[in-house]
């Protein structure tokens, strides 16, 4: 069998523009108003990276007609009563001193997750620890400062007005005064946390999800009631205190129950109708109605009781959706692993489309509005923050513009760094002939996903961690490469088993 292997000096690693197209722009009438959001619309992002705070134009905004949304019946079933446990495998220790240095905002290796504490101050989870902003100076905490680990991938604030923080290696938990840390007994550490508004803490970790109710651990998985094999990935507590989650299925990606609930009682399992949902579910939202909002690589849902409204066109817009956040006004903001930001007001979507210039919205996973009415975008692969001042205040009526052409490009893949599956996307301009391949850092071709011709538009794979023959490769760092008969992209991704 003939070798293939990686050129790695042919191209940069990195991403191209992500441009949309064939999308129908709404015409509006704004006579009046036009005025007003002409000059909002010539407001600026303020950007925060490790050299500083730059500020650059915004884009104009897309008006999209994408209609009331299609009704399906999702089937559920109560599945078992989850009776839990108390968890044993919980070490805890504490560390003397809030610590922290005054830097710039330390956002190599990523943003992952925002949140805003009791006394307005923003903190970021990122792949080298915690960032802290008052407003004025950032601090930055690591493990010198009591944190379990550094790689943060979520951040809560309880009741009392506690910080907690999961990431890759354990919970850490801060009050202003100490850090405390929770370390699960030879496991990793965990993905997801959520609060109920009786200070209870939630946490997705070690493919289990755990509960801390002020003063002892608890842990559910399948044996417990979880209706689905696999891992617990993501955990949102709604409005009436019931808890919900999503469970990474090893099997087909049309494995049924893959979101179940959890009232205190019993579970109750989704199962999601084939060709309406599947792949990968990033995220879950529950909004001041209590419609929960689900978010994943193939689309956007909001379920009501056993139906939900699920947004299908144009279809290039839901690739990924990453995060849903609700502000004052009763919008919906969100974005796309893909590079899109947009709100919905009720009855419109609008999107502010990712350019290259002046500001690339490309792989921004987190959203955050603050209690000023600023929006927060985080970017989990180009190190930066994006703060765009009093966005509550944005005018539901704009102009109408052009969407630009759509050109080649290969997508981060997601979630990275992933365990049993990641999903990868990418974007062909004109019919030609394109692969798809993983291969090692050492450039040993390790698989190919997608070899043969295709028309323009965007697609997406998956990839579960095998090589061409089937077998599990091990945990490490690969590059997966986009070739085309006169281009190729390629990005980094990383397996952890």
């Amino acid at each position: 069998m003939k070798s293939e292997r990686f050129d790695k000096g042919s191209k940069k690693l990195g991403n191209a523009g992500y441009w949309l197209a064939g999308i129908t722009v709404a015409l509006l009438l704004i006579c009046p108003v036009a005025s007003r959001a002409q000059e909002e619309m010539a407001g600026e992002w303020e950007i925060h990276t490790k050299n500083g705070i730059e500020r650059k134009p915004r884009s104009q905004p897309l008006r999209v007609d994408i209609g009331p949304g299609t009704i399906v019946d999702i089937p559920s079933a109560v599945i078992g009563i989850g009776k839990g446990r108390l968890a044993a495998d919980i070490e805890i220790a504490t560390s003397e001193g809030p610590g922290g240095r005054p830097a710039s905002a330390g956002f190599e290796g990523g943003v992952f997750a925002m949140v805003e504490d009791q006394k307005g101050q923003l903190w970021v989870g990122t792949k080298i620890g915690l960032c802290r902003f008052d407003g004025q100076t950032w601090t930055n905490y690591t493990t010198e400062d009591g944190l379990a680990g550094n790689w943060i991938l979520d951040v809560g604030v309880d009741t009392q007005g506690d910080l907690w923080a999961v990431g890759e290696v354990g919970i850490s938990r801060f009050n202003g005064q100490k850090w405390t840390r929770y370390l699960i007994k030879g496991k990793n550490g965990g993905s997801d946390l959520s609060m109920s508004s009786h200070g209870e803490v939630w946490f997705a970790a070690d493919g289990n999800l755990y509960h801390f109710n002020g003063t002892s651990w608890w842990v559910y998985d399948r044996s417990d009631g979880i209706p689905a094999p696999g891992a617990v990935t993501w955990v949102e507590v709604d409005k009436h205190n019931i808890v919900w989650i999503g469970v990474e299925s090893p099997e087909a990606p049309f494995a049924p129950y893959e979101i179940a609930s959890f009232d205190g009682q019993q579970w109750v399992g989704y199962d999601l109708p084939t060709g309406t949902w599947h792949e990968f579910m990033n995220m879950v939202f529950a909004d001041s109605q209590n419609r929960i909002w689900i978010g994943g690589s193939s689309g956007l849902f909001i379920l009501e009781g056993t139906r939900a409204r699920y947004y299908t066109e144009p279809a290039d817009r839901w690739a990924q959706v990453s995060h849903v956040f609700e502000d004052e006004k009763g919008r919906f903001w969100l974005n796309t692993i893909g590079g899109e930001l947009g709100y919905w007001e009720g009855t419109n979507w609008t999107f502010f489309a990712r350019e290259e210039k002046p500001v690339d919205l490309h792989s921004y996973s987190s959203l955050l509005i603050d209690h000023k009415g600023n929006l927060w975008v985080g970017s989990t692969f180009a190190n930066r923050l994006l703060k765009w001042d009093r966005a509550v205040d944005y005018p539901t009526r704009v102009e109408e513009t052009t969407p630009l052409p759509k050109q080649f490009n290969l997508f981060q893949n997601y979630p990275n760094p992933f365990n049993a599956q990641t999903q990868m996307a990418f974007e062909v301009g004109i019919q030609q002939d394109v692969a798809l391949r993983i291969f090692e850092v050492s450039g040993q071709l390790v698989t190919t996903l997608i070899q043969g011709q295709y028309k323009p538009g965007i697609y997406h794979t998956t990839w579960d961690g095998r090589d061409a023959q089937g077998h599990r490769v091990a945990s490490g760092l690969y590059l997966y490469q986009l070739c085309a008969e006169t281009q190729q992209i390629t990005q980094k991704l990383m397996l952890i088993r």
